[in-house]
Order: C-alpha cells, then structure tokens, then sequence
C-alpha cells in the first residue's frame, strides 16, 4: 500500500515540513559556555565568594592529612600486585587529541613565556591544565602544578635578569565565563621545581598579564579584571596603580622606568585604553594622542598591546569592537604613544565568529618592528612591512598540519627566528616567521589539557574503550591507547554506549544535537528526530540511556523526551516540569532496579534572590506508559543551587542521590550532596565533613556498602559511610574540576572525566568477590515474531535467590535451577513484532543488581521483493530511481512496526529500529512498516547499479539487492498513489485541486492561461542542492532544475515558469506551468512531462 508522501500529495500537501534551521558548526558559542560552566558556580549570588576555592583546597588537605595518619596507625595487610593502580590515579590522555590525518590538539592554552637564556626552554599556562614546560622546543612536556590550588592559567612571566624566577597568574583572563577563576599568583625560583603560592588581593581574579622589570627582578606589573597592579617585593605584596580592567602590562625593555598599560573592559567604558608610566609603573597616564592621530574613543573593548623590543618607542594596539565584538582596528605609534595611525588591519574576529572580546593577541619581532603576528577567532595576520600592509595567514601549510583557531598568546624565541602560538587547540610553532607560505608545527602530543564535560561513557565490557565530550574538541573516542580521536560534534557532551551492542554509541553535542554511530564510532548521524528544535535547552543538556534497556533514551530541554527505539524517533513524556520560564534540566537518571522510575533535575540560572524555588528534582514512577507519564514534584529539603547530577542506587528505585554545584557559605549553609531512600519525599544532607565546593557527579558503588564517590572542583572523593565522612581517593590526580565518574563494575575501574587535565583511572579493588549475576548463553538466542509462549533457557552465575530474568528492564517468571541455570517464561506478545529485546538477570540483593545484558533477536530476517525498488509516485513505472528522489522498497519484515517521519525535515536514518543502507550511506526515512520503506535517494549517488541493504533492529540484515540510478527519472504524483489518473496538482496561488469540482473538498478544473502546479519527482540534480535529508530552501529559485523539463497538456506545449525543489520539502520537486490557450478542456486532459530525454508517467487535470 503506498502511503507516506503521496498520502500528503492527496491531502493537498497537507503538512508543510519547514527546514530546520542548520547548526552553527563554527560558532564556538562562548557565550553559552558562560552561562553553563561559571553560571552554575556563581548561582544563586552571581559571584563566586572570595577565598572559596583556596578554603576549600585547604579543607580536603587537612582531612587528607588525617587520614595518611590513621593509615599509618593501621596495621592493614598487603595487597596483591594489580596490573593498574589501586593507590594511584593514571592518566589515559587524551595526549593528544587526534582530528584525523595532521590535524593534532590538546587543549586550550592561554600563556607562554620563553627563557631568554635558550629558546628550546618553554612554559605555558592552560585553560584549567596548569602550567607546562618543555626543554626541547615543545617536544616533551612536563607538567609543574598539578598540586597548587589553582590549574587555571593566565600569563606567565620569567625575570629578565634571573630567567629561573617565574611568575604564574592564576584565573584566566579571557572573558569566557567557563575560564576558572584563580587563587593568587604562582612563584618559583629554581625554575618551576617548587612553587610558593601567593595570595595576593587575586583569590577571585582572574589574571591577563603579568610583567617583570627588566633591570629589578623585584618590581612587577599584573593586569586583572579588577586593574592594574604593582609589585615591589618579588610579588609580596601589591598596590592598584591604576582602576578599571587590566587587560595588558609590559616593560620598556631597555629602560625598566618606561612602562605600558592596557584597560579593556569587553563591555566598553572610559577607562579603556592604553596608558603609559614614567616611573616603573607608580604612576600613569592616558596615551590615546590627539585628532586625526588618536586612538578611538567609542566601542572600544578589549585591548591588547605590543613593544617592538628593538624600537621601544613603536607600539601596536589591537582594540575589540565592544558593538560587533569584531576588530575595531589595530593602531601604530611611533613616538610612544604621544601618536597613532590605524594600521588598516583587516579582521581578525569576521563573521560569524565574532569574539575578540576572547580571542585576540599581538606580538612584534624581537629584532624587526616591522615585523607583526595578529591572531584572533579565524584569522592570523601577519605584516612584514610594519603595516602598510597585512597578510592572512593559511590556518593549514604545505605540510598540511592545521593550526587550531582562536588564538590566545604568542611568542617569539630570543632570536626571532621561531615563533610560538597557544590557542583553543593546544601549542604550536612555526619558524616561517617572514616566509611565505607558512607551515606550522604541531607541539600537543604530550600535552593532557582536553577539558571534558559531564557525561562519560565506558564500553560494557571493555575498559579500555570509551567516549567523552570536550570543550570544543568534539566527543572524542578512547581506544586504549593515550591518542583519542575526535570522532563528532563541535562541543561534546553526554554519551552513552549501547551495553547490549557496543558498536552503537549516542553522542550529544551542544544545544539539542544527538548523533548515533551503528560501526563503533566510525561514522555518526543525526538522531534527535522528533525534538523540538525550538525547546529551551541548557548547552550540555543530558542524555541519558535505560540500563536495563539500551533502546530506551531519555534527553532533557525543559521537559522531559524519550525515545524507545535507540534514538530513531523522540517524544516528550512531560510538560514543563521546572520551577520557572527560563529553567532548564541539567540532570537526568534511570533507576537501574526499574525502567518505570526517571528523576529529572532543573534549574533556573537567573540572578535572583537567596531561598527562591529556582532549582527542581522531579520524579516519575511510570516512564513507559503508553497513556503518559506522571510527574510528582521531589524538591523538598535541597538547596536552591544548581543541581549537577542525580545517581540511582542499583537495587532500589526509592534510593537516589543528588549533587550541587555553587558555594553555601554565603547562601543557603547547606551541603553538596544528598539522599533520598523514600523516591525524594524527603531528602537528606549527607556532605558530612565535606569542603564547601561544588559537587559534579555521583557514581554509586553496587558492590561495597555506604560507598560513593563524587566528582569535585578540586578532585575526587569517596565516602565508606554513606557520607558521614569523606577523603579524597587516591593520589596524583591534579587539582582539577572533575565533572565526571563512572565506575566500570566488571574491571573495578574509576574513571575521572577533568575539565582540563583530560581523563584519569584508578583501580577500586573488592575486599571480596562480586555477587553481580552474570549470562553466558541463553537458548533459544532468537525466535519469530508470531509464535506462542516458551521457556528460555539461560547459563551464567550468581544466580542467587531473587533472581530474575528482565526482559527489556520488565521482569518475566522465572524459575532458579541452581546458581548457574535459570529458565523464564516468555509471552506470545512478548515477540509479537520483528526486533531486538536486552535481556538480562537481576537480583534485588545488595551486591546483586544487574548482569551485562545479551541481545535476544526476534525474526524473521527482513526480505525484498523481486521488483523491490519502485519510485515512490510512481510504483508501476520501472525500478530505476534519480539522485535526490523519492524511492519506495517492497518486501517483508522489513520492520517491526509501522512508523512515520512526523516532524520537520531534516529525516531521520532510522526509523522503528529500521535503516537502509545505500552503497555505504545510511539514506533518510519518510516511512517503514514490514512491507514497506519509503526513502530519498542520497544526492551524492553515481549513476548505475548500487547495492542496497536494510537492517532491523539487533542488526539483522536483508540479502543486497541493487538499484539502477539514472540522471532522471521522472514521475509524476497522482491522487491515487498509483502513478495514473488524476495528477497532484494545485492552481496556482492556491490550495485547489485542478479537478473536477466536487471531487475534492477543495478542487475545480484550471482554465487556460492559468498556472498550475505539478509535483513530481526523479527530476534530478539541482542548484543550491540541499543536504540529503534536508528540506529545500525556501526560496524556489535557489533549487532550480539543472535544465527544464518539457510539459505537454493535452498534447499541447506548456510554458514551464518554474522547475525546481519545492520549498520546505525533502526530495519534492515543483513544475510550475501556464496553461496552454489553446489546450483541450476535459475532466481528464492527459499531461507528462520529459527531462534529458526521459519520459515520466501520464496523469490527467481537469481544464475548463
């Protein structure tokens, strides 16, 4: 039975699917991580307390502190030797981050400083990773401060007069809310070996440049965001000289009295600008000169400013455009100051990634003043010719390694002759400093900087497999070795592994993106079909997976979507269930014991006052019902701040904990994490002695009693007690923020997901075995849909008293044999339809909880017909089908139900656990039932035979049939659905039918001169074509036909106005026609249409 698109054609088009608007692929939303990484921590007050990070720090050294001494009070046996650690955290990378060919990053880094005594010697300071340093030119790296109360990074400054003195300015200052704020500046003065950690007045700053007095290594000069600050006691001690936001400082280098400022508030002002200082830095002022050689005095944001070391009085500043956040201009002087002439450089921060409010440095030649680098969002410039004139720099040299764009620091070494970059990508060097073309070296490969957000996923089985998504690295794949790979996405975000197939995996990207991969990460497709693109939505929103059912997906906007068929269609299970207008979720879990329970956690972001009901755990106790889900408000005893995870306890679906982000001390004195044993009427707090620092993930142990572990700011730590005391777990994991944990239960493995020090493991060993039932075999492994009810027969251990065989997470009878045998009696409408069902044994008993499950296949294989392919208008036509077209397969069991593409394009590549594959590619979806699937031909096909084949559910495959592609092959869409009698055709401008009047509850014939609209397809190629999948633009001109199609009527030549995709379809195309004067009139006048030769199908209009 034809159905899908004809049905809409009959209807009038009845439904318009309008284009979805595309996803901003370079964009890197800064914005939005603002409001999701700083937001959470500064929420309710909209400031982060000043001190809180460096108290806290101090809190878990002091109860780190007792307990090594209870430890060595203890007399505790010796454990066995164990492959990985059980003492220690180990790094597994990313080091690095492998984009595919050349393409190598790490992660972002925002300082470097170079030892004037050696250019091979380097420090750099990352985003949230610490401070770094190489003695072989960025060949080996070494990390110096994985245990200073602060990772994140801003400027770094070696003394000129001893370069073994360094300074590091903790708290980045790049304007991105998700840069980590500080804890004072860093001093070494044997090189980076050891670190004194003084505070300063810069516990909440964040710190963009710091520089040393050329000939008094004691006098040095901080740009914060809260001025300009000056130091004569090797950092002691600190004075404001000059108010407003710092932004950059430097030093005459041949007169140490001289000295340059920068303020630069990104939001604008009118302190910004440059100011200069006679007297090392005590006193300052304003150098924007005067007339037609002034600096600018409106939309000036961020400055940034350069010394030409070899003529200290030429001087460049590129300023921001606080307006546009493009670059207002970079300006010269040459008298130091008194001067300036716009240099005319051309944008470093276009469109559409507009943010040099973030993104923008400056440096001059060490020996040339004419010589200039210029980085921002997408654009490096350089000028050799002191800019009269500027030049882009290629992001990829000949050598085709790829420089990362939004650059942050640059630096030259002593000699000039190489020149260091740090970016969102990691570090990177060219020595191509005035040769053109450039090419860059890549310098990440023993870097760990990757800042991964919330979300982790393990492969069921193995551990040495796994996805994780980055901050604007991608979702990036672990693969055993420390090199991931980039595998999808801009940002990353949530994943989850499929524990029935491991080789399908989910991955959710920013905002509302979720992909799919089917071949363990090879290739990923869209798999958000049904969400509403328009829903409000937090920038890494969760995603979560069943695990007690591996097709059944839960993501979270403001309501609650579900998808029971592995992420082919969504739906929503709930109405707005946060406290306020503009909340979104944060968190999402499943209770692991009962698919039925789902506890969903929101919060409202917007600055208001203390003890508002802003924050939101609801709770359902029947997700899968058909009828609709029930929500019940479970807010009561938890504190007003952002709720960042929430951890179903393994065995009982009553028992759930909850973490929060922020700081109480100055807000509502509560803790960081909480239980509930009674499914969230009541909470309680179990932070115990717990620091004051937030609280990002939970991971329950199912096997040790009273045992969690949490994801902190400053590391990880566990409780044995169920939370009445806590210490941190393990040694050498950085001091970083962790935002996720997961327990891998086969291996014993913690893994650690750090926002900037990549991903780190520690072995949790059992005091004694593992009671976690297990399955090895079961028998039958599959039957056919439509049989009656049978015993399953199932092998495996553990199978204690209480166990139970869950047949997709829902108990079936079950009979224990002994330990290693159980049977369960399945229904009839258990395997009433074509699909895959998990399977797996539970046991309710503290210690028990699930087995790994097995995927139980129920058949039959799906088969094709003999003429499988047909064009979908129409079905007695031939079997040969055109690029971009829509195409009918006939056959059986070619799905385990009947499902429709019912939501705006693009189309999904699945649908009702249903996907055809045509020569390799995943084709888009209009319909499946089992005897029919209806589908757009990929553009990108080549003309002549292709193979095809289909999958269902677990994997189960058609035998290949092949397909003829041709350049056209034209057909016409009648009301019938059957190729003839009477065409789809509206009178233009309308929604009438051009029929007989009465025929349709809107038609009449068409009269002569009028123009009509026929729909068809098969017509081929076409300009501004579309993405496969993706409706057409809506704009008709845009989609024209590479060449007319000829139209006759009634026999009679028709004047064609339009031909082309019609708008806001997928794979429809429009022939718009004038009715010839002198065309037959009839209730049935015959009209085709031919292109490149090809003759379409014959219908009919009625014509007055």
């Amino acid at each position: 039975m034809k159905y899908w698109f004809t049905a809409l054609i009959a209807a009038v088009l009845g439904t318009v699917c309008l284009a979805q608007t595309p996803d901003d692929d370079v964009d890197d939303h800064q914005a939005d991580r603002e409001e999701w990484f700083y937001n959470q921590r500064a929420f309710p007050t909209g400031r982060i307390p000043t001190g809180a990070r460096i108290n806290a720090i101090a809190a878990m050294q002091q109860i780190d502190r007792a307990a090594r001494l209870r430890r060595r009070a203890a007399t505790v046996a010796p454990k066995p030797a164990t492959a990985l650690d059980a003492a220690n955290w180990t790094s597994i990378g990313p080091l690095p981050t492998d984009l595919g060919t050349t393409n190598v990053t790490s992660g972002r880094v925002n300082a470097v400083a170079i030892d004037p005594r050696d250019g091979n010697t380097v420090y750099i300071g990352a985003a949230e990773g610490g401070v770094w340093k190489t003695t072989d030119g960025g060949q080996h790296w070494t990390p110096l401060t994985d245990d200073q109360a602060s990772l994140a990074n801003g400027a770094i400054a070696l003394d000129p007069s001893n370069p073994d003195t360094v300074y590091v300015e903790t708290g980045e200052e790049n304007f991105a809310q998700d840069s980590y704020y500080g804890a004072g500046i860093l001093k070494s003065t044997d090189g980076g070996a050891t670190w004194v950690n003084l505070v300063g007045p810069f516990l909440r700053d964040k710190i963009g440049a710091i520089a040393v007095h050329p000939g008094n290594g004691q006098v040095l000069l901080c740009a914060s965001s809260f001025g300009i600050w000056r130091s004569s006691d090797g950092a002691a001690s600190w004075v404001r000289v000059l108010v407003g936001t710092g932004t950059s400082v430097l030093f005459d280098p041949t007169n140490g009295d001289i000295a340059y400022a920068a303020l630069g508030s990104p939001g604008g002002g009118p302190l910004n600008g440059v100011y200069r200082s006679t007297d090392a830095g005590q006193t300052w002022q304003p150098i924007a000169g005067s007339g037609a050689n002034a600096l600018p005095s409106s939309r000036v944001g961020r400055v940034e400013i350069a010394i030409a070391p070899s003529t200290p009085t030429t001087l460049y500043a590129a300023l921001h455009n606080s307006s546009s956040n493009s670059l207002l201009g970079i300006f010269k002087t040459t008298d130091a100051g008194n001067t300036w002439n716009n240099a005319n450089a051309p944008d470093i921060c276009p469109a559409p990634v507009q943010q040099c409010w973030y993104d923008m440095t400056l440096l001059v030649h060490p020996a040339n003043p004419d010589v200039v680098f210029a980085g921002g969002s997408l654009v490096m410039l350089r000028t050799v010719d002191g800019g009269a004139s500027w030049s882009p720099l290629s992001f990829v040299g000949p050598n085709r390694i790829r420089l990362h764009s939004d650059e942050h620091n640059l630096a030259f070494t002593p000699d000039g002759a190489k020149l260091y970059v740090t970016n969102d990508g990691g570090v990177y060097s060219t020595t191509d400093v005035t040769n053109a073309p450039v090419n860059w070296t890549e310098l990440n490969d023993t870097l760990a900087l990757t800042q991964f957000y919330p979300g982790l996923s393990i492969h069921p089985s193995d551990p040495a497999a796994g996805l994780g998504g980055s901050q604007d690295n991608g979702t990036q794949q672990y693969a055993g070795s420390p090199s991931w790979s980039n595998v999808t996405c801009g940002d990353g975000g949530f994943t989850a592994i499929d524990a029935a197939l491991p080789s399908i995996a989910y991955a959710a990207c920013q905002n509302i993106q979720i992909l799919r991969t089917s071949d363990g990460g090879s290739t990923w497709l869209r798999s958000q079909y049904g969400i509403d693109p328009t829903d409000r939505v937090t920038f890494i929103a969760p995603l979560v997976m069943d695990p007690s059912n591996s097709q059944t997906l839960y993501f979270g906007t403001y309501r609650v979507w579900q998808s029971l068929d592995g992420g082919g269609k969504w739906a929503p299970i709930s109405p707005d269930i946060t406290a306020r207008s503009v909340a979104t979720i944060r968190a999402l879990a499943v209770a692991p014991s009962d698919a039925n329970t789902v506890y969903a956690g929101s919060t409202d972001l917007s600055r208001v006052s203390i003890g508002s009901a802003t924050t939101r755990i609801q709770a359902t106790n029947n997700a899968l019902d058909p009828s609709g889900a029930t929500w019940t408000d479970r807010t009561n005893g938890l504190p007003p701040r952002v709720v960042t995870q929430i951890a179903v306890d393994p065995v009982d679906p009553a028992t759930a904990y909850a973490t929060f982000s922020g700081f109480s001390a100055t807000t509502d004195r509560q803790g960081h994490v909480f239980k509930t044993s009674n499914g969230g009427a009541g909470w309680a707090d179990i932070s115990g002695n717990l620091p004051d620092i937030p609280v990002n993930d939970v991971a329950v142990d199912p096997d040790v009693p009273d045992t969690l572990y949490i994801a902190t700011d400053a590391g990880v730590m566990v409780t044995t007690d169920a939370g009445a005391t806590w210490s941190s777990l393990g040694n050498g994991l950085p001091r970083v923020v962790v935002h996720s944990l997961v327990l891998h239960r086969k291996s014993r493995i913690l893994r650690a997901a750090t926002h900037g020090r990549s991903m780190w493991d520690i072995l949790v060993p059992l005091p004694s075995g593992s009671l976690q039932p297990s399955i090895s075999a079961v028998s039958p492994e599959g039957t056919d849909a439509g049989g009656g009810d049978f015993t399953l027969s199932v092998t495996g251990s553990n199978f204690g008293a209480g166990t139970a065989l869950r047949w997709n997470g829902l108990s079936r009878p079950t009979t224990i044999v002994d330990s290693t045998h159980l049977t369960a009696r399945i229904s009839a409408a258990d395997i009433a339809q074509v699909g895959r069902v998990s399977i797996d044994a539970f046991n309710a008993s503290r210690g028990g909880g699930a087995s790994l499950p097995m995927v139980f296949v129920i058949g039959p294989a799906p088969a094709t017909a003999a003429n499988a392919f047909v064009s979908d208008a129409n079905p007695t036509g031939g079997s040969t089908l055109a690029p971009g077209s829509i195409g009918s397969l006939y056959g059986t069991h070619l799905a385990g139900i009947t499902s429709v593409a019912d939501s705006a394009p693009p189309l999904p590549t699945a649908l009702g656990g249903t996907s055809l594959t045509f020569a390799g590619t995943l084709m888009p979806l209009f319909f499946v039932s089992p005897g029919q699937v209806n589908f757009q031909v990929p553009w990108a096909t080549v003309s002549g035979p292709v193979p095809v084949q289909l999958t269902v559910a677990a994997g189960q495959l058609s035998s290949s049939v092949t397909v003829t592609i041709t350049r056209y092959s034209p057909a016409l869409f009648t009301t019938n659905s059957q190729g003839t009698g009477q065409a789809s055709a509206l009178i233009s401008g309308t929604a009438t039918i051009a029929a007989p009047a009465g025929t349709f509850a809107d038609s009449r014939p068409a009269k002569a001169g009028e123009f009509v609209s026929l729909y068809c397809t098969g017509l081929g190629d076409v300009n501004h074509r579309p993405a496969t999948g993706s409706a057409a633009p809506s704009t008709p001109s845009l989609s024209a036909t590479l060449e007319p199609p000829t139209v006759t009527v009634g026999g009679v030549p028709a004047n064609v106005s339009f031909s082309g995709l019609a708008p806001g379809y997928v794979g429809l195309y429009q022939v718009d026609i004038r009715i010839p004067d002198n065309a037959p009139s009839g209730a049935a006048v015959p009209v085709a249409l031919s292109i490149g030769g090809v003759q379409s199908n014959t219908a009919s209009i009625a014509i007055e």
